[in-house]
């Protein structure tokens, strides 16, 4: 669990005619992470297996089967299981009699919807206009009065009324803040009413065009003409579920045999070639070996060479190794915090268990609440639940178990409940945030004093199994720098219990180890005989022994103040939620107090929750994690593909 599997690294050499069988064996077994085999260690013995060609013909085939499934409303289905796989040429026939006949359809929707989409639009204009009648947009029609339609602003429509009173004002229309209406005069008094509109900026409407009947008339047979579209659109669409409903499965194997066949050729440019073979090369689990050796001697009958080598986690050379996690499911979630700063190298022990387990302290420490954490917990079982995605599922995992910390905290040792400190008791073991301060900021010390020594003991353990024995002791994180740091943490609580210490022992933990940290860089660079000129000489390596020791005293002691940020946050924490009670104290309203205290927790659930596990990532990321892990690994992706039964995925075979 601490480590990741141990690798093997395969060679395999199979016969140009076999390459396709044996990458698709490769494929379905899913266990192999492959690499160029044309590299600098080939030289010119190997040449890349073009398929540059055919990958590009596929990819093409593939988008328009994609184009296709769009329109048709159909989804990619990811399980892969289908009766059989589909030969290229049988794809290209397919798709092209299907694109003639779902593009003629798409067309006339498309041309009804737009047509529909103007109608609309005519629609609305028409709807302002309805009460009017033609003649309002023929002044020449109009015997004894004249009519102005046009748009105003919502405060010049009052002012026309009180500037040109010898006019009827009606509203019509009102959009966002101007106004529609039609002005109406005698014909003695048009002269008049014009200057009034252009005083105050009136915009004339454009006559609709209703072919001389009334806007009201013309509406009408606007709806009636959308109407008819409309049930053209309808006709259409079930023209295409009809097509999907009958071809919708094999449009999915097209799908499925064009993605299986741009898998099987990128896989096979990591191939090279000679004049009769082809030879790749990659990683596989070594329990998963075996198989894969014995798969690719029957799919070629015998026509190929495997050659294994097993990488022990001591070996040399291990950066471009891949890593595959051996976690269990509790840990797997927390396998994000992680990643999102790096993979340990190949050998290196795994830090996700002790993330994951600092973690929930951490947050609970400072976010401990029974309430606040039931509420995180529900949330997160929402998000497991109905998580779409895998990494949503991963983070509802994570926010149940920092809920679940939260409430044990929040139980045990605050007493907590939504905020309301007190509620619970345990003797000896609960404390007042407020009060306990002392108490707190030791709790908080000694949580960074473990998770700090845990990071030295990693890297130690890490040295170690790289047989790089001199750096694990006498590294300022190796055993040298631990005994330090646990020497010096002795002395300061006997200084500060007893108001002293020997002096001889002062000297053994914390001096002596200072020493050999001091030595380390000048005996390194004396037993490793560097040539004169290289390194800077020994003046300069003392000088950076120094330093290192230096280093080695601010590093322990800064990084273990750091953790004081915990107990800070937690009075932060409480200081919020004794805030709110203080408020609902204060308001004799039953009304409002109750809300008060539902809202004051839910701000402090997102804001204090969210604080708390920055501030947890950023303790594991700076202060663990910089003992001994800088995420350096690879990770690995093994080559899978989803053909089905029968024929070879897209062969043409």
């Amino acid at each position: 669990m601490l480590r990741p599997e141990e690798m093997t690294r395969i060679d395999v050499v199979v016969l140009q005619g076999d390459l396709r069988a044996a990458v698709t064996e490769l494929g379905r077994l899913g266990c192999t992470h492959l690499m160029p085999a044309c590299s600098a260690e080939s030289g010119d013995l190997l040449e890349a297996v073009d398929t540059a060609d055919r990958r590009a013909e596929s990819e093409m085939l593939l988008g328009r089967v994609i184009a296709l499934q769009e329109p048709l409303g159909l989804k990619p289905e990811p399980d892969g299981k289908y009766e059989r796989a589909f030969p290229l040429a049988e794809i290209r026939r397919g798709i092209g009699a299907l694109e003639g006949r779902v593009g003629k359809l798409r067309e006339e929707r498309d041309k009804a919807v737009q047509m529909a989409g103007n109608l609309r639009r005519q629609e609305e204009d028409l709807e302002s206009l309805a009460p009017l009648p033609a003649e309002a947009f023929a002044p020449d029609r109009l015997s004894f009065v004249t009519m102005r339609v046009g748009w105003l602003r919502l405060d010049q429509v009052n002012q026309l009324a009180r500037e040109a009173d010898f006019a009827v004002v009606v509203p019509l229309d009102r959009r966002d803040d101007r106004e529609l209406v039609a002005a109406i005069v005698s014909r003695k008094k048009r002269f008049a009413l014009q200057t009034a509109l252009e005083k105050l900026g009136f915009a004339r409407q454009e006559p609709p065009d209703t072919g001389g009947a009334d806007p009201a008339v013309a509406l009408q047979k606007h709806r009636e003409s959308r109407l008819a579209l409309l049930k053209k659109i309808e006709e259409i669409d079930s023209k295409l579920r009809g097509i999907a409903d009958s071809v919708g499965r094999e449009i999915a194997g097209y799908r499925n045999s064009l993605e299986t066949e741009i898998a099987l050729y990128r896989a096979m440019a990591q191939f090279g070639k000679t004049h009769f073979t082809c030879v790749a090369a990659g990683w596989v689990p070594t329990s998963d070996a075996p198989r894969l050796r014995d798969r690719l001697l029957a799919v070629t009958a015998g026509r190929a060479m495997v050659r294994m080598h097993r990488v022990s986690f001591g070996d040399a050379s291990q950066a471009a190794i891949p890593v595959k996690a051996r976690l269990n499911p509790f840990f797997k979630p927390f396998r994000i915090l992680v990643s999102n700063f790096g993979l340990p190298t190949y050998g290196e022990i795994d830090p996700t268990p002790f993330v994951a387990i600092s973690f929930l302290v951490l947050f609970g420490l400072m976010f401990g609440d029974l309430g606040q954490g039931a509420v995180l917990v529900v949330l997160g079982i929402f998000l497991r639940w109905k998580g779409d995605k895998e990494f949503i599922r991963d983070f509802g995992f994570i926010l149940v178990a920092a809920g679940i910390s939260a409430m044990i905290f929040g139980s045990f040792l605050y007493g907590s409940v939504f905020g309301k400190e007190g509620v619970l008791h345990v003797e000896g073991l609960t404390l007042d945030p407020m009060k306990d301060v002392t108490r707190l900021f030791a709790i908080a010390v000694i949580s960074g004093i473990v998770l700090l020594s845990a990071g030295v003991i990693l890297n130690v353990v890490n040295r170690f199994g790289r047989r790089r024995f001199y750096q694990g002791t006498l590294d300022k994180f190796g055993l040298v720098g631990l005994i330090f740091y646990w020497g010096m943490l002795a002395s300061a609580i006997l200084l500060t219990v007893f108001g002293g210490a020997p002096s001889w022992l002062i000297l053994i933990v914390v001096g002596v180890p200072l020493i050999l940290i001091f030595l380390s860089e000048p005996l390194h660079f004396l037993f490793s005989k560097k040539p004169s000129g290289e390194g800077g000489g020994l003046i300069t390596t003392i000088m950076e022994a120094l330093v290192a020791v230096l280093e080695t005293v601010i590093a322990y002691l800064a990084n273990t103040a750091s953790f004081l940020r915990v107990a800070g946050f937690a009075l932060a924490h409480a200081g919020l939620c004794y805030a709110i009670w203080k408020m609902y104290e204060s308001i004799d309203m039953p009304a409002i107090q109750w809300p008060v205290v539902v809202l004051g927790n839910i701000l402090v659930i997102a804001l204090e929750g969210l604080v708390a596990s920055i501030q947890c990532m950023r303790l594991q990321y700076y202060e663990f994690f910089g003992k001994f892990f800088r995420g350096e690994g690879k990770a690995f992706k093994p080559f899978r593909i989803k053909a089905g039964p029968g024929r070879q995925a897209g062969s043409d075979t």
